[in-house]
């Protein structure tokens, strides 16, 4: 539909010529310009914004105007402030190389790549780095399987007995499973010998196969690796450090890590020491066709100034209190060579919601106008869409069926697609999607309308905001290396009970070996005693897991306690096997009340929800109603952090029972929770016939009864 614009046409063919060019688009139509220009020019495509709410609202849209077929891509930002001691989510490190290896290759179509400034900043692996870890196993190929694992613990990798999230690698025999960043799912290679007879994709919960694949690319599972850095110049960056303004014990404590780091430990704040091992970012790794897209240049520059202000007063903050040694090299790029670089790319477009001059031009203004807004008058916007007045009309809504109803009542037929991408030029598209609004595209500015879009904001007056969170990938740690271990770490030995790791070492004499010829685990107990555990028992480790804000009391050696320990949780585990057991077998048998399924009145009580729902609340939302639904008494537990709307879930269930003629009650805390639900129940489900009381101290005895 795009291309039907010759002012945008002309901006594309500028923009494929090279140069800085400058347009003007209003935001909500900004997507379908980046969409476009990356289907028109099939180039790498890198969309710079300056926030990174901006950035990942982008994405989102672009997703709805690009389908699903586009190798689209965030380079996410890692949520930690500069020189803080805390480790980086698993699932941002995961979506930053995955980027990474699509600009070396690793998809079939050029990507699109967004990022915030914040992003960019962030220092990340050198592009010689991703190379040279980063390689492609293919079928028929012949495998060195024990190199290769230890290549892919340098990598990153956790090596257990079975994979369940990006970043682990499993071995059975001859089937080694590997779930790498660039993976939607692991993959299941199989061995005849040391050949690779095939490679599937396979299911992490149930272990199923899938597709045959004929190669896989594994791609370094984190940003940090120690084992692949420059350590001449990590050595000179060590020897830079002045120690004057800190104790002795944040000396000590910087030395040991460092020291920890370079012979290949794991530490959970690696990223503290991103300044040692890290000098490049996302730029160095962008081919030379790549078009840059500046999303309000403006606005970039002084996101990036802020960013670089707060990384400083932070610095010399912690210099103040001693916890920073001076000198300490930061994690974070110059803003001034960054933004000398990207000045330097040879196809730039800066997009901006306002005129301006830039680079020495006059912005372009594209060829869009203002939707028109219709507040719930589907009759106007029938009549218009008869009239022929607003071209090919699309309409993004979260109310698809109700809204091809009303149309079809006003004498209006309505196709319908899944995304933007692929709606027609004419008639009536309805898309069941979100988008930040509408907009009128026109062959020329001033022109007459080609395509008009829609949203539930111009449509209802009113659209649901969509929540913009990180993804957050869920992770299990399990203790299978020793790079895994750290001293001070409390771990659970099966048959000596909790005990605290200090390192490794050898014994004095060991049945008449020379002291240094064996190496052990040493493990600290109650009493200052210590048990030296044999590599090669190191499978009878694990890390505790306790969950205590208080540190564990370690085992004593020697005794029954851990013994005892052991078997009263033994006992009590099979006493809890055993009542669950019969709980679950009289729930099976019990007969309950099946409900009814949704009404039109829950529908519309639904999409009067003022957000998007998140792909986690759906699935609890329908997982309750399907529970509902069946004959057996109902029994589930819905689990989210506050603000991540477990109330919207027990309000569609309450709604649900009472559509069922069930009275329903919910039962909360405190009195204060409970004036505040009854405001939000209240205010819901007032259109309906639905009467919503409650019960707490506020009321008077009489009101109570």
């Amino acid at each position: 539909m795009l291309g039907q614009a010759s002012t945008y046409r002309r901006t594309a063919e500028a923009v494929a010529s090279g140069g800085v060019h400058a347009a003007v688009a209003p935001d909500a139509a900004k997507p379908l310009v980046i969409a476009g220009l990356w289907r028109d020019l099939q180039r790498p495509l890198l969309v710079l914004c300056p926030h990174p709410d901006d950035a990942r609202r982008l994405f989102d849209q672009l997703e709805t105007y690009c389908g699903e077929d586009v190798p689209l891509l965030h380079f996410a930002e890692a949520e930690v402030l500069p020189y803080e001691r805390l480790s980086v989510e698993a699932g941002t490190v995961h979506e930053r190389i995955r980027a990474l290896g699509a600009l070396h290759g690793t998809v079939d179509a050029p990507p699109l790549i967004v990022a915030s400034v914040t992003g960019i900043l962030q220092k990340t692996l050198p592009p010689a780095v991703l190379r040279e870890a980063a390689h492609t196993i293919t079928r028929r190929q012949r495998l060195a399987v024990e190199p290769m694992l230890t290549h892919w613990a340098r990598m990153g990798y956790a090596v257990g007995s079975m994979v369940d999230h990006p970043g682990t690698v499993a071995r059975r025999g001859g089937i080694v499973d590997v779930y790498g960043p660039g993976h939607d799912r692991p993959v299941r290679i199989d061995l005849w010998g040391d050949e690779v007879d095939s490679i599937r994709a396979f299911d992490a919960n149930t272990q199923r196969s899938g597709e045959h694949l004929e190669s896989v690319t594994v791609l370094p599972a984190g940003e940090t690796l120690p084992l692949f850095a420059d350590h001449e110049r990590i050595d000179e960056l060590i020897r830079g450090l002045n120690f004057a303004n800190t104790g002795t014990s944040e000396r000590d404590r910087i030395q040991d890590e460092l020291a920890d780091l370079l012979a290949g430990v794991s530490l959970d704040n690696a990223s503290f020491y991103a300044g040692f091992l890290l000098r490049h970012t996302l730029l160095d790794h962008l081919p030379d066709d790549v078009v840059l897209v500046v999303n309000e240049p403006a606005e970039a520059a002084e996101a990036a100034r802020h960013v670089e202000g707060g990384a400083e007063k932070l610095r010399l903050a912690k210099e103040e209190r001693g916890s920073l040694p001076m000198g300490f090299p930061a994690p974070l790029a110059d803003w001034d060579t960054v933004s000398l670089a990207l000045e330097t790319f040879p196809r730039r477009l800066e997009l901006s919601r306002y005129h301006q001059a830039e680079a020495g031009g006059s912005a372009v203004a594209l060829p869009f106008d203002a939707a028109p807004s219709y507040q719930g008058a589907i009759e106007d916007l029938a009549e218009a869409v008869h009239a022929g007045h607003r071209g090919a009309v699309v309409i993004a809504t979260q109310h698809s069926q109700r809204l091809r109803e009303l149309l079809a009542e006003a004498d209006v037929g309505a196709a319908e697609e899944r995304t933007l991408d692929a709606v027609p030029e004419r008639g009536v598209t309805v898309v069941h999607t979100t988008v930040t609004g509408g907009w009128t595209l026109t062959s020329e500015e001033g022109g007459e309308p080609l395509v008009t879009l829609l949203s539930d904001a111009e449509v209802f007056g009113a659209r649901k905001q969509r929540v913009t969170r990180a993804r957050r990938h869920a992770q299990r740690f399990q203790a299978t290396t020793v790079e895994e271990l750290t001293p001070g770490a409390y771990v659970v030995h099966v048959d000596h009970g909790i005990g605290r790791f200090a390192g490794t070492g050898s014994r004095s004499e060991d049945n008449g070996e020379a002291q240094g010829g064996r190496e052990y685990l040493i493990l600290e107990y109650a009493g200052g005693d210590r048990l030296y555990v044999p590599m090669e028992h190191l499978a009878r480790l694990s890390p505790y897991a306790g969950g205590e804000e208080k540190p564990p009391s370690l085992t004593s050696l020697g005794g029954q306690e851990w013994t005892r320990a052991v078997s009263r949780a033994r006992e009590s585990t099979k006493r809890l096997a055993i009542d669950l057991l019969a709980l679950y077998a009289r729930r099976e048998s019990a007969e309950g009340f099946p409900h009814g399924s949704d009404t039109p009145w829950q529908q519309e009580m639904e999409d009067a929800f003022p957000f998007v729902e998140t792909p986690d609340q759906q699935r609890a939302i329908d997982d309750v109603k399907e529970d509902m639904e069946t004959g057996r008494p109902m029994d589930r537990l819905v689990c989210g952090d506050v603000g991540y709307g477990k109330t919207e879930v027990a309000l569609r269930a309450a709604f649900k029972a009472v559509m069922s003629g069930k009275q329903a009650a919910v039962l909360v805390p405190t009195t204060v929770l409970a004036q505040q639900h009854y405001r939000s129940f209240e205010e819901r489900l007032g259109p309906f016939p639905a009467r919503v009381e409650m019960l707490s101290r506020f009321l008077t005895p009489k009101e109570q009864d």
